[in-house]
């Protein structure tokens, strides 16, 4: 009986050893999500479009705090995050968010409400409906 040379070994078996290790591994989306839908406000009025990012400021898992949201902000100042798939939320912990002004095709207008301190709010397992005062 005669065994395989080692580098016949080596080709078949080395991709197949590696797929296993990078399979587990796992994928980004290993932090937990929660629903969260909201309104932006300057001086108690909604804004009216934009896009509003919340990106995690927690530590998650292994050191790492977890992929940003973001949501398309309505005329009416609504808006409804998505982080891996459509409308699913966002990375359950603390994230800054920053609002983004509408895009124009002449001069950038100036944000009435911009904070010099930024915003942070904590999006918890389950759903969550914020208001976001600038």
């Amino acid at each position: 009986m005669s065994l395989l040379p080692a580098n016949l070994m080596a080709r078949h078996f080395a991709p197949v050893l590696g797929c296993l290790l990078f399979a587990g591994c796992g994928s980004a989306d290993n932090f937990a999500t929660a629903p969260v839908k909201g309104v932006v406000t300057c001086k108690g009025q909604p804004v009216s479009g934009g896009t509003i990012n919340f990106s995690p400021i927690t530590m998650g898992k292994d050191g790492l705090a977890g992929k940003p949201a973001s949501g398309t902000v309505g005329t009416d100042g609504t808006f409804i995050l998505t982080t891996y798939h459509d409308n699913d939320g966002a990375v359950v912990g603390k994230h800054r968010v920053i609002y983004s002004l509408p895009s124009t095709d002449g001069p950038v207008p100036k944000f009435p409400c911009a904070n010099s301190a930024p915003i942070e709010v904590e999006v918890k397992a389950g759903s969550n409906d914020l208001k976001i005062e600038f």
